[in-house]
């Protein structure tokens, strides 16, 4: 098995004491291999740098792949999600946790518009003041350049190559914008009452994605590699033909 993304190793640690097989946790950080490597006693788990942009994998040598919480880091995304599928054995699983919303959190006037719809109905003593809003695209790209860099084109790298085994919807379309922007004070964890209306508003979030009213910016899939991948040059369809005859009709008067 390998991962991406690894960071300090507590997926691939997981994975190393409760499965059989090896698992090799790649990233791109020097600092967080070392730390993941010191934190491991599961000689099954092994961790190495590597840039998930520019690596070339080895041909079918992988049974299962994870990326938690990574594919939102990569900007190369078509490259480096055909690599984990050239890297995949034929039938080989693909595990992806992910963030799938606008770029650089740069949320939709219907997110942010529904968010504050949301948050107006939560007390007064559970607000800070502050509603949703878009963060400083700019100044996410300076404090870190590869922060949600390319997540809005993730479902269609996937989907190229790989079938969605299982989708699992996890939100975060509404709660995102709300919590992220520190709409609301720890004290809505701190009580029962506040626990209670955080409860109610994932649950509003969840019935809204449920009935396809909104999307769901973070997605758990299960995936397996497709066989079929690239595009071939099909035959030539009836409607092709007709299209053709239609053309040559219109320009040639034949």
């Amino acid at each position: 098995m390998a991962s991406i993304a690894c960071g300090d190793g507590i997926l691939e640690r997981f994975v190393a004491d409760n499965y059989p097989g090896q698992i090799t946790g790649f990233d791109i950080s020097p600092g967080s291999i070392e730390r993941a490597a010191s934190l491991t006693t599961n000689p099954r788990a092994q961790f190495e740098v590597q840039d998930a942009n520019t690596a070339e994998w080895p041909t079918e040598v992988y049974d299962a792949v994870f990326a938690h919480g990574g594919l939102h880091h990569i900007e190369n995304l078509d490259f480096c999600i055909g690599q984990m599928a050239k890297g995949l054995k034929k039938g080989g699983m693909f595990y992806v946790n992910d963030y799938f919303g606008p770029a650089r959190f740069q949320f939709t006037d219907t997110q942010l518009r529904l968010a504050r719809e949301l948050l107006a109905q939560i007390p007064a003593k559970f607000r800070t003041g502050l509603e949703p809003s878009r963060c400083d695209p700019v100044a996410l790209e300076a404090m870190d350049p590869s922060e949600a860099v390319r997540p809005d084109h993730t479902y269609d790298a996937i989907r190229s190559n790989f079938e969605i085994v299982r989708l699992f919807k996890l939100g975060g379309t509404l709660l995102g914008p709300i919590f992220g922007g520190s709409c609301l004070n720890k004290a809505i964890v701190e009580t029962t009452e506040g626990l209670e209306i955080a409860a109610r508003l994932a649950d509003t979030e969840r019935a809204l994605i449920d009935s396809n009213k909104i999307s769901s910016d973070h997605l758990l899939m299960v995936c397996q590699k497709r066989e079929d991948r690239g595009v071939k040059l099909g035959a030539t369809s009836t409607r092709t033909v007709g299209a053709r005859r239609w053309i040559r009709a219109k320009l040639f008067g034949s």
